[in-house]
C-alpha cells in the first residue's frame, strides 16, 4: 500500500509497503448421506492439511467435533438440521466456513398388515398394507406367500393352490435410502375347498318317478343347478345331472355333483293282438314287445299265462286287457 501526504495543496508520498493478503480456500464437504432414518448414522468430512476444523448445526458449535470428520451414530429426529465446517489456517489464522449440508432423519417405517377372507385354495386371498411411514418418504414392498411366489406391491392378493399352513412375510424400505427397512410376518392357515358328497335314495328312475337327493354338512347359502331348491335336500322327478355349490362359514365354497341315469326302457314298445273281434269260446293272442324282463298282464285269469310277452286269452265278454312291463338296470 502507499499512504499520500497533501499539506496547503502541496502532496508528497511518504511511505509505499506492500501487503500479501491470502485467502482460505472453501473445502467441498463429503456426506456418505444426506437422509437416514433414526438409529441410523451418516458421516460429514473435509480434506486438507494445514487446518483447524470446527463443526456446525444450524450455525452453533459441536463441542469437541474439531477433526476433519463429524461421524454420528444411533441419530435420532433432533440430529436432523443443516451441518457445515469452519476451516482455520494454521499458518495464517484466517478462517472461512464451508457451505452448508443438510441432514434429514426420517422415522423408521413399521411394516404391518392385515389378512382378508376367504383364506380357501383357487380363491385370491387379499393383503391389505397398514405399515406407518415418515411422511417424506416413499415406501418399497417385498412380500413373500410362503407358497413360492412374491410380489411387490403396496395391497396384493395371492392364489393358494394348496390347503396348508402358510407363513407371510412383508419388507419395507423407503425409495432411495437403504438401511431403513422393517419387516414382519403373519401365519395364514388356507382351507380346501370341500366338494360334497351327493347321495340319492333312488338312481336310476324312470322319467317322473322320484328320488331325494341329499348332502351333509352346514353352510350359509346353498344352491342347486338342475333342480329349484335351497337346502341339503331336494327332490328330482326326471333322470339328469344335477349339481350344488354351497359356502360354508369361513368364506370357503363346497361343490358336487350326481348323474342320475334312467331306467332302461323299450322303445318303440306295443301290444298287438291276431284279432280284435271274437266269438265266445275262441281264443285271441296277445302280444307285447319282446326285451322286458317282466311282464304283468291283466286280467290274469282270463289268460293261460299273466307273466309272459305273448300270452293266450279266452274272455267271455268284451275285455280290455293291459299289460305292465319292467326292465332292470
Amino acid at each position: 500500500y502507499q499512504l499520500q501526504v497533501t499539506v496547503n495543496g502541496c502532496s508528497s508520498n511518504l511511505v509505499q509497503r506492500q501487503v500479501d493478503v491470502f485467502a482460505v480456500p472453501v473445502l467441498p464437504v463429503n456426506a456418505s448421506a444426506t437422509t437416514v432414518c433414526v438409529g441410523g448414522g451418516f458421516t460429514l468430512s473435509v480434506t486438507g492439511s494445514g487446518y483447524n476444523y470446527q463443526w456446525k448445526k444450524d450455525g452453533a458449535n459441536l463441542t469437541g467435533q474439531v477433526s476433519p470428520n463429524l461421524t454420528l451414530g444411533g441419530v435420532i429426529n433432533s440430529d436432523e438440521g443443516s451441518y457445515s465446517v469452519l476451516v482455520t489456517s494454521v499458518a495464517l489464522g484466517c478462517s472461512q466456513e464451508t457451505g452448508k449440508t443438510n441432514i434429514a432423519v426420517y422415522t423408521r417405517p413399521n411394516a404391518s398388515f392385515t389378512v382378508g377372507t376367504p383364506l380357501c385354495t383357487n380363491s385370491p386371498v387379499p393383503f391389505v398394507d397398514q405399515s406407518t411411514k415418515d411422511a417424506r418418504g416413499t415406501l418399497t414392498y417385498a412380500w413373500t406367500f410362503g407358497d413360492g411366489k412374491t410380489a411387490s406391491i403396496a395391497n396384493p392378493s395371492n392364489t393358494y393352490t394348496a390347503a396348508n399352513t402358510y407363513t407371510v412375510g412383508l419388507t419395507v424400505n423407503y425409495v432411495g435410502i437403504s438401511g431403513c427397512s422393517n419387516a414382519t410376518s403373519q401365519t395364514v392357515v388356507v382351507s380346501g375347498s370341500n366338494t360334497l358328497s351327493i347321495s340319492a335314495t333312488a338312481n336310476p328312475i324312470c322319467p317322473s318317478e322320484s328320488s331325494q337327493l341329499t348332502f351333509s354338512g352346514v353352510f350359509t347359502s346353498i344352491n342347486w343347478t338342475g333342480v329349484s331348491g335351497n337346502t341339503n335336500s331336494v327332490t328330482i322327478r326326471q333322470p339328469g345331472t344335477y349339481s350344488v355349490t354351497a359356502k360354508a362359514a369361513n368364506g370357503c365354497n363346497a361343490s358336487g355333483a350326481i348323474i342320475i341315469n334312467s331306467k332302461p326302457t323299450i322303445n318303440p314298445f306295443s301290444v298287438t293282438t291276431d284279432k280284435n273281434t271274437i266269438k265266445t269260446g275262441e281264443q285271441v293272442q296277445l302280444t307285447a314287445t319282446a326285451g322286458a324282463d317282466g311282464y304283468r298282464w291283466s286280467p290274469g285269469k282270463l289268460l293261460n299265462d299273466s307273466l309272459i310277452s305273448n300270452p293266450i286269452g279266452k274272455p267271455i265278454q268284451t275285455t280290455f286287457f293291459k299289460v305292465i312291463v319292467s326292465k332292470s338296470g
